[in-house]
């Protein structure tokens, strides 16, 4: 569940995994085994590759945070027709000449055909689905109260359909979490801004965002509701005037568990939606840390079955009555 140095493909066959001094793309076989079927040397070696892919496993986009030309860092992006094929690099985005923070954080459309950039700006790149190239569509000019100095510990997330973004943006005292959103014509606008309960609580710490770009998770990992940081993951709503509301706020059930602190992950189809939270300890000190939420149906008659699970909080019963 690391948000930056790992990317796994919707049918979970496909991972990439950037954590070490390469790139490799793993592949699961029959036996539900990984193993490598393509490394991927950068410029330079680091121990901290940043790395998105898209939902079919067939869009790589990889930042080397070591990889600078003329202090400007570069985002690579690979390309393969079909799994069958290894990727091969055919683009690599710049930011400009003063601008070492480019890429530091990136979210993709699942689809691939959306690239959100940050740094001192919001960059957006775009590409029709038949070419294999990025353009850059706008910029947008980051908030006021973002501090540059803090850049590196800011978190993005982008809606499936590229019209919702979310940035965090904070210190180590107090956190928020800024909210944009534009139409497929018009560039990012900021709507909104959330703010977490306590100070020093790291709000937006590690974030996620459904496809549908109606839940937001947002954790708090050094939240204390009992006193003693067990951290806590809060869950947003979007109305129908675009804006997210608070809907239920879940805490770690012990001392120091630091709730969120690893990632959160939101998993949805027509049948379910969980939400998943990765911890530093595990309350009864064994290996399992992380926490699932799973979201109950509640038909008016028990004999239906809840769907549209994607589409939350739109849900309906199988035959149309609502939700309730």
């Amino acid at each position: 569940m690391n948000r930056h140095t790992e990317a796994v493909s919707d049918d979970l066959v496909w991972i990439v995994d950037g954590s070490g001094s390469h790139v490799n793309v793993l592949e699961r076989n029959d036996s539900s085994a990984y193993s490598i079927f393509q490394n991927i040397t950068t410029n330079q070696l680091c121990n901290d590759h940043r790395v998105e892919m898209d939902k079919d496993g067939t869009v790589l986009i990889i930042r080397d945070l070591e990889a600078k030309k003329n202090s400007v860092y570069s985002l690579s992006v690979y390309f393969r027709k079909d799994t069958k094929e290894t990727f091969k690099m055919q683009q690599r985005l710049d930011g400009d000449s003063n601008d070492d923070l480019f890429g530091w954080r990136t979210s993709m459309t699942p689809n691939g055909l959306i690239l959100v950039v940050l740094s001192e700006l919001i960059h957006i790149f775009s590409r029709d689905k038949s070419e294999d190239q990025f353009l850059l569509h706008h910029t947008t000019n980051m908030p006021e109260r973002f501090l540059r100095r803090y850049l590196g510990q800011n978190q993005i997330a982008v809606s499936a359909d590229g019209l919702i973004l979310i940035v965090m943006e904070g210190n180590y005292d107090v956190n928020t979490v800024h909210v944009f959103s534009r139409n497929p014509t018009t560039e990012f606008t900021l709507e909104q801004m959330l703010d977490g309960e306590e100070e020093g609580d790291r709000f937006g710490h590690t974030l996620a965002l459904s496809r549908s770009g109606n839940l937001l998770v947002v954790a708090a990992p050094y939240a204390s509701p009992k006193l003693n940081k067990e951290g806590s993951i809060h869950l947003y709503v979007r109305n129908e005037t675009n804006k997210f509301n608070h809907y239920r706020r879940f805490d770690g059930a012990s001392s120091f568990e630091y709730l969120g602190i690893g990632g959160t992950m939101i998993n949805s189809t027509e049948s379910m939606l969980a939400v998943h939270a990765l911890g530093l300890t595990a309350c009864d000190g064994g290996d399992v840390i992380v926490q699932t939420y799973m979201l109950d149906c509640e038909c008016v008659n028990e004999k239906y079955t809840c769907q549209g699970f994607s589409a939350f909080p739109a849900l309906v019963c199988d035959d149309k009555i609502p939700y309730s």
